[in-house]
């Protein structure tokens, strides 16, 4: 394939798997930062005509047109979750994505020598870091979540654990 090409076709994978998105979200995602901004815009043009634009918290981004209405027909979320340190949710979006990871909670989730850390995600937003340590999981909250549900993913997890 030519650049150009492959390009395209890994937009368009990357918007399948963590869109919606932008050129710089990808830029950050594949690049870190470091791509020729025409050279993404241009790969976005291309698909332009597969693309759906939308507003994610205020913020314009695009959707693969066939993802669109199952999008659209998504409940928000609403549980607690514990996820792993390197989760591809986590990964998949840059990290200045406020409605994702509030920015005074960066520097706890993405740490020196690129470390991810296990994140604790209610409603589709980073709430707080975890960690377990012999078989027992310490939370680090810095948003308020539902005790109940944080209990019983807490179990959950730390079953796997043992």
């Amino acid at each position: 394939l030519s650049r150009d090409e492959g390009g395209v076709r890994l937009v368009r994978s990357f918007l399948g798997a963590h869109g919606p998105g932008t050129p710089e979200t990808f830029n950050v995602w594949l690049y870190r930062g470091a791509a020729p901004k025409t050279v993404l815009r241009g790969w976005f043009r291309d698909l332009a005509p597969e693309l759906a634009e939308i507003e994610v918290d205020g913020l314009p981004m695009v959707v693969l047109a066939e993802h669109l209405d199952d999008l659209m027909a998504t409940a928000p979320a609403t549980g607690v979750h514990l996820l792993p340190g390197f989760d591809q949710y986590i990964l998949g979006a840059p990290r200045d994505l406020e409605p994702l990871l509030p920015a005074e909670a960066k520097s706890k989730v993405s740490r020196a020598a690129g470390w991810i850390s296990p994140v604790v995600v209610h409603q589709g937003r980073v709430t707080g870091v975890w960690q377990a340590r012999d078989g027992v999981i310490d939370l680090d909250l810095f948003e308020e979540v539902p005790a109940a549900a944080l209990a019983q993913e807490t179990e959950r997890v730390a079953a796997l654990l043992r």
